[in-house]
């Protein structure tokens, strides 16, 4: 007699589970939808958005410097507002986006949003706000610059042939280098012209130290060089004042409080004795309002982050200065262009 076994039935619903249970199934790939916009004073004119793998090292508050290397994908030259997508990430796996905002090619806004898990054939979708930040623009900037008064060769000579300033000036030069006899008068007229000649074309190598709180900046210029020629502090004040302003975006400097002058007597004393090796001993107690008053007005800068650190590599900017002639009753304002790199 043989025997055989009954079938054992189980309910339908415990027979769905069993099956699942039985059948191997792989996790399907999720996505993240990113939304973005910027809030802000500096606008950019493009956005890039990147993705990084979120780790002990690499979250928001973490990352700095360049996320180009890090980033495993990327969505680049967006419009300053709009969404994106990033597809096929592994479920479980855990990233953060970072949104950059260039503005000719400067660096003016970002955002970072991190610990976005991506969940099994599902879409993460994230909201992104970019913001500027003001770069660091603290220490000091080496410039080389033109100083340059655009005196053409005519008005030099009118300037030295009008009357008032003449007599003043060129007397002047002869009490500081003690040559005012009649047959040395046509050397001391040469080196009137000279002196103003230099005034048209003098190089200048300038420091410019700043000191930043937030978006507050002050500062100050010193004139490092003139003509190649060492300037020595404690002998020499060819600039004086200070200056202040403020980043009320990212990059760009808006000076609100000019109050640079420089010292016009000072400086020619300094171009007498120390580029045309006069002889200028002893005289600077008897200096007379003669040169023109020259003050300078710096203008607007923009500050430059080549390598994404958050601090400014370079400095360019625009000086306005003003050079008035009271003897002569006329004033004259010239420009300069400038760019100042951050000293070693």
């Amino acid at each position: 007699m043989h025997r055989f076994a009954s079938a054992i039935q189980l309910p339908s619903s415990l027979l769905a589970v069993a099956l699942l249970a039985s059948c191997s199934t792989e996790s399907q790939p999720g996505h993240i939808a990113v939304q973005y916009d910027f809030q802000g004073v500096e606008s950019p004119s493009r956005v890039s958005l990147y993705l990084l793998p979120t780790s002990a090292a690499v979250d928001c508050d973490a990352l700095s410097g360049n996320p180009f290397d890090l980033a495993t994908d990327s969505s680049r030259s967006l419009p300053v507002s709009g969404d994106a997508t990033f597809t096929d990430l592994d479920a479980d796996s855990e990233w953060l986006v970072v949104g950059v905002g260039a503005l000719d090619g400067a660096e003016v806004a970002t955002g970072c949003v991190d610990g976005i898990k991506i969940v099994d054939n599902e879409t993460s979708f994230v909201n992104l706000t970019l913001e500027n930040t003001p770069v660091d623009i603290q220490g000091s900037y080496i410039a080389v610059m033109e100083f340059n008064a655009g005196l053409p060769v005519e008005v030099i000579g009118a300037t030295l042939t009008y009357d008032a300033f003449y007599d003043d000036f060129v007397g002047w030069l002869c009490t500081i280098l003690e040559d005012c006899t009649d047959v040395q008068e046509d050397d001391t007229q040469a080196v009137a012209t000279e002196l103003l000649t230099l005034y048209s074309s003098l190089d200048i190598e300038v420091e410019w130290t700043f000191a930043q709180s937030a978006d507050l900046i002050h500062g100050e210029m010193e004139w490092k060089t003139v003509e190649g020629v060492v300037v020595d502090e404690a002998k020499w004040n060819l600039i004086e004042g200070s200056f202040s302003g403020e980043i009320p975006g990212a990059t760009q400097i808006l000076f609100t409080s000019p109050d640079l002058r420089i010292n016009s007597e000072e400086l020619t004393l300094f171009l007498l004795e120390e580029v045309m090796l006069r002889d200028t001993t002893g005289k600077a107690d008897i200096l007379d309002p003669v040169m023109p008053d020259m003050l300078l007005s710096t203008g607007g800068a923009l500050a430059i982050d080549d390598d994404f650190t958050g601090q400014a590599d370079r400095i360019s900017g625009e000086m306005n200065a003003v050079l008035d002639f009271q003897s002569l009753g006329f004033a004259h304002s010239f420009d300069m262009i400038w760019t100042a790199h951050r000293g070693e």
